[in-house]
């Protein structure tokens, strides 16, 4: 009678293992696919540290904001940004920082376009498209819509012609 317990012990562990097995494996594991806000965060963050590790301290680019709204908004400036990442030039005039916030709040530096992006991810808006440069991550194309119910709230930000300056 013993012989017969542990056969039986035996083969109810066996199909229990069998069980288990057959259990596990036929499970499928779908593979995980991050939030469109997650995967924007972490292009943002990747683009910040390559911009930090870059090292720029002293730069100059031509940046333009499209909106609807007045023309001085929507043209190029050149802006010239120094070391303590503060515009000190605009279209080759010295100017303020504190009178350039006030007067042309529109002008954005690299470190606060970051700001924007990341402003802009926490409102959740309808559409966002942002291009980062792929040698120093600042970015180089900024598009949003903030609410698809508003009409012409939408708004862009380009940079071209960046240029350290040692």
């Amino acid at each position: 009678m013993n012989k017969e317990y542990n056969k039986i012990i035996k083969w109810s562990i066996l199909l229990m293992i069998a069980i288990l097995f057959l259990g596990l494996s036929s499970c499928e594991v779908e593979p995980y696919e991050p939030s469109p806000y997650r995967v924007a965060m972490m292009d943002l963050n990747k683009a910040k540290s390559k911009w930090r590790f870059s090292d720029v301290r002293h730069y100059k680019l031509e940046q333009r904001k499209q909106c609807y709204c007045e023309d001085k908004v929507t043209t190029w400036n050149i802006l010239e940004v120094d070391l303590e990442n503060k515009v000190f030039k605009v279209n080759d005039i010295i100017v303020d920082r504190d009178d350039l916030k006030k007067e042309q709040p529109w002008i954005q530096t690299v470190i606060s376009l970051f700001d924007l992006v990341e402003h802009e991810l926490k409102n959740i808006p309808y559409q966002l498209d942002v291009l980062y440069n792929s040698e120093y991550g600042y970015v180089q194309y900024l598009g949003v819509d903030p609410n698809h119910e508003i009409v012409d709230d939408e708004y862009t930000y380009e940079i071209k012609n960046f240029e350290v300056i040692k």
